[in-house]
């Protein structure tokens, strides 16, 4: 089952109260955090209480607005990690090795970080974990949790440094160090798209503690609830599962509408819950293969294009430029 951005689905004694407890440290009024929601001060501590994500990124980005300190957006994103109390932490924690490590992010990411979707593609040699709809510049500051977030997941896990690349669509920023400082000297700005790459020599290592047994017990706990809760995918990782299915095609609006079992009307207006549309998710899918084709098997821009059903090269780097607004080189 599926969830919406729209949903009623997060605790408020989660990632909204770590938001207050940031603003109360910066000296910011708590309620200009809560400004624009339905989320009152008074109610952040009841365990029946809960928000949308739509609600908690409106929530991070007030915080953002309101507090010029830039290493608020790392230190969001790792306290709360620091601060979670969930079995999909010790799923992580007894997997197996990093690559089944970042399987289980993907898979448990709704409370892990959930204003952003991940979606993974592996290799022999390198893993890229990208986020859904997360391209604007504007999503920066989001960007930047989610990645903070999963590098002190699995920092926590193997209890060593990890060879990780990081990769920005926006500018170098002034407070570079903060980048330095939280998540070390491999970055990488004006990128195509926001990743992170980790080499395969960290994706086979063995975690710390594990065990077959913990190893499924935990995963097994974190999956059953998991399935109560019916939080199980985003919809728009769904929409993104079956556009990479199928990408030798391109499906049109009609076709993927028809697979979901929703008129074409409520199919665009389920994705415009999450501030995107087909084409833009069509696009999406189109970059995020090119990419992984090109970074993680060494095509060239012939063979992608071929891959993706595109008969001219001329007409797979103009679509190209447009869905990254960047030439292919």
């Amino acid at each position: 089952m599926s969830y919406q951005n729209d949903q009623l689905i997060l605790p408020t004694y989660l990632a909204p109260a770590l938001l207050i407890d940031l603003a109360e440290m910066y000296g910011v009024n708590p309620n200009r955090i809560l400004k624009g929601t339905p989320v009152f001060i008074e109610g952040l501590i009841s365990v029946n209480q809960c928000v949308s994500v739509e609600q908690l990124i409106h929530m991070i980005r007030n915080l953002h607005e309101s507090i010029v300190h830039p290493e608020v957006q790392f230190l969001f994103g790792q306290r709360y990690i620091e601060t979670l109390t969930h079995p999909a932490l010790n799923a992580i924690a007894y997997s197996q090795n990093i690559k089944e490590a970042i399987q289980r992010y993907v898979e448990f990411h709704i409370y892990l970080s959930p204003w952003l979707t991940p979606v993974a593609y592996y290799s022999d040699h390198k893993i890229i974990l990208f986020w859904l709809n997360s391209q604007e510049r504007h999503a920066t500051s989001l960007v930047i949790s989610a990645m903070t977030a999963v590098r002190t997941i699995l920092l926590n896990s193997t209890q060593e440094e990890l060879k990780m690349n990081y990769h920005f669509v926006g500018a170098e920023p002034e407070f570079i160090e903060q980048f330095w400082e939280h998540l070390g000297e491999n970055i990488q700005f004006n990128s195509l798209v926001n990743a992170i790459q980790i080499d395969i020599q960290e994706c086979t290592q063995k975690q710390n503690y594990q065990t077959s047994a913990m190893r499924q017990a935990y995963y097994h706990q974190a999956k059953v609830l998991q399935q109560q809760s019916g939080l199980e995918q985003s919809f728009l990782q769904e929409v993104h599962h079956f556009l990479i299915r199928n990408i030798h095609q391109a499906p049109n609006l009609e076709e993927c509408a028809e697979y979901f079992q929703i008129s074409i009307a409520s199919f665009k207006r389920r994705l415009n819950k999450h501030n995107t549309s087909y084409q833009q998710m069509l696009d999406q899918a189109r970059l995020f293969t090119s990419i992984q084709l090109k970074t993680l098997f060494a095509y060239n821009d012939e063979q992608v294009a071929d891959y993706l059903n595109i008969n001219d090269i001329h007409n797979f780097r103009r679509a190209f430029k447009r869905w990254s607004n960047v030439v292919v080189s």
